[in-house]
């Protein structure tokens, strides 16, 4: 019976070591900036956990995750589901990973990757996805922080990402990323997301760096569902101070409780460039782009032309605005909203909505400077139902000019 015993634990325990990082992992490469690691099939896809010491991957093929045994039980294990060091840089290629399924009730860290710091991920499709998890959910990384290495601090970059699926959990839920200390630029998103607290279309919390340089999320689209009960945004659940959202739009429907917001649900730093259309539903602190706005929040060229229903401080723009800042050169469509009451300057009809002098005629009320119309926004009244578009990224309607692909369920 000992012996049965010893042999029975020596192995699980062989079972659970995790092996050394080494080439005949993947289908090439050395794992340098030079020469990254290729990925190539599922099996070498999941050998990157072995690989926590800052190393370069490449992704060389389309990657279907829908075999066993990824397909089965609670699905693929994330990437580090845990707090401790774990460098990557990952590049897609421009091809995608179908498939991925992840169900667990209890999981924090769920995503393709759980937890990661100082790391790049970019140029990739994730098709399909269902996603699911409790805390720190995001089909691509459910937590992407910074690191600190002596006297420099590394943020996370997540650029060229596209997402078709559905991702749900409790707190910090994002179509793309859960938790963010970095910067991700052109997300692309056509999702289901529902989620508790903090949840947003494309990422659930985007958090602040300590040093004088802002992050953002920049030149991303959100197009789909978010569902949750509190800090709720089509695009950020909610940003933390010094971290933007510039240039990016959301085209649905957003529904929660409270702090709802079509961009974000609260807002503690600057939304620029940005605009929404759909619905946004609450019951108090309900905005047509913020449902909050705080701390060093503020609203510059953002319009909304949405269905706005609530019932306690609920406005075109910003349902609670605590710092007290007027939005800036921005507009919501009275008429699309379904409000009723007196309203500012920043009230419009969608006839002077789908006009490009309101936004360059600084005759017209609540302007106080003109838009870019050379360089960020265009309008065509053939085109995103006449309202203005960002010409660095697109409705979703007319041929890609930023992404990879756009996929067809």
């Amino acid at each position: 019976m000992l012996k049965a015993t010893l042999l029975i634990l020596t192995f699980s325990i062989s079972h659970i070591v995790l092996a050394d990082c080494d080439s005949s992992m993947f289908a090439g490469g050395d794992g340098t900036s030079s020469d990254p690691w290729q990925i190539s099939t599922p099996e070498q896809l999941d050998h990157i956990r072995h690989c926590p010491d800052d190393h370069y991957f490449q992704q060389i093929n389309d990657i279907d995750l829908n075999v066993a045994p990824w397909n089965e039980g609670d699905g693929w294990q994330p990437i580090n589901a845990s707090i401790s060091d774990f460098f990557i840089h990952y590049d897609g290629g421009g091809y995608t990973i179908s498939n991925l399924f992840i169900d667990n009730d209890d999981a924090f860290y769920v995503g393709l990757f759980g937890y990661v710091s100082a790391s790049t991920i970019s140029n990739l499709g994730l098709r399909r996805v269902s996603v699911h998890g409790s805390a720190e959910v995001g089909a691509l990384v459910a937590w992407a922080n910074r690191q600190q290495f002596d006297d420099q601090i590394v943020i996370s970059n997540i650029e060229n990402v596209w997402v078709t699926g559905t991702v749900s959990g409790n707190n910090f839920v994002g179509g793309v990323i859960g938790n963010l200390r970095g910067s991700a630029r052109f997300m692309q998103c056509e999702c289901d997301v529902d989620g508790a607290g903090t949840v947003g279309g494309i990422i659930g919390g985007l958090d602040s760096s300590p040093d004088e340089n802002p992050l953002e999320l920049s030149d991303s689209r959100f197009y789909g569902q978010v569902n949750a009960e509190s800090l709720v945004g089509g695009l950020v659940g909610s940003t933390n101070e010094d971290a933007w959202i510039l240039r990016s739009h959301v085209v649905g429907d957003i529904s929660g409780n409270d702090q709802v917001g079509g961009l974000s649900g609260r807002a503690r730093s600057q939304v620029v460039d940005s605009y929404m259309l759909g619905s946004v539903a609450g019951v108090e602190q309900v905005g047509g782009a913020v449902g909050e706005q705080t701390s060093s929040g503020s609203l510059q060229n953002v319009y909304v032309a949405t269905q706005i229903d609530g019932e306690d401080e609920v406005a075109g723009l910003i349902g609670r605005n605590s710092n007290e800042v007027p939005p800036e050169s921005s507009f919501w469509d009275e008429q699309a909203s379904g409000l009723s009451g007196e309203f500012d300057a920043t009230a419009k009809t969608t006839s002077e909505l789908t006009k490009i002098e309101t936004f360059t005629d600084t005759d017209t009320d609540g302007l106080d400077s003109p838009w870019d119309f050379d360089d960020v926004w265009a309008i065509d009244p053939e085109i995103n139902d006449g309202y203005p578009y960002l010409l660095g990224n697109p409705p979703i309607e007319l041929p890609d000019m930023i992404f990879h692909s756009r996929f067809e369920e």
